[in-house]
């Protein structure tokens, strides 16, 4: 653990969760704007309560791109963890998220299904991790698929971007 947030270039620190995702959630926004300016407002809107509600007691180390690309394999076992660049101290649950978008909108750094997700869930537990971390937070989620939406297979992300800026989403 940590005693400070980081932002994702290493160059600012951040006492509270939200202060350091809030930059980082505009810039997705702004992304989003950039093709569709009524659903970045939507989303600018949907996210606001949620990022006051963001705070976890202690930061922990956080990768911030774990996907299957950044990974050694020796054999079916994973030996290392590839390009650390944007690891910084931060919310366990923004790489949980990663992963559970990558399972549903499937891009090139993803785990591909629900039954690789569910195995790396069973191997982290096993490992002495702790199943609060687990649960994606839908405003990590809806960052990730913002962001990708722009530059991946977009329709599908759009409508679940959508749709979770008008039901109202998860509750964080």
């Amino acid at each position: 653990t940590g005693e400070w947030y980081g932002s994702i270039d290493g160059r600012y620190r951040y006492e509270r969760q939200a202060d350091a995702f809030a930059t980082r959630w505009s810039q997705a926004v702004a992304v989003v704007a950039g093709v569709d300016p009524e659903l970045a407002a939507a989303l600018e809107g949907w996210a606001q309560p949620r990022l006051a509600r963001l705070d976890r007691p202690s930061p922990t180390l956080v990768h911030g791109d774990y996907g299957v690309t950044n990974l050694l394999w020796t054999g079916s076992d994973v030996s290392s963890v590839l390009d650390w660049e944007y690891a910084r101290f931060g919310d366990p649950r923004e790489d949980w998220s990663k992963i559970a978008m990558g399972a549903r909108f499937a891009e090139p750094n993803s785990f591909g299904d629900q039954a690789a997700v569910e195995a790396l869930r069973a191997g982290y537990l096993a490992g002495g991790g702790a199943s609060e971390a687990l649960e994606p937070v839908s405003l990590y989620g809806a960052y990730y698929t913002a962001l990708l939406a722009v530059v991946l297979d977009s329709a599908p992300r759009f409508r679940w971007l959508s749709e979770l800026v008008e039901y109202g989403g998860p509750i964080d």
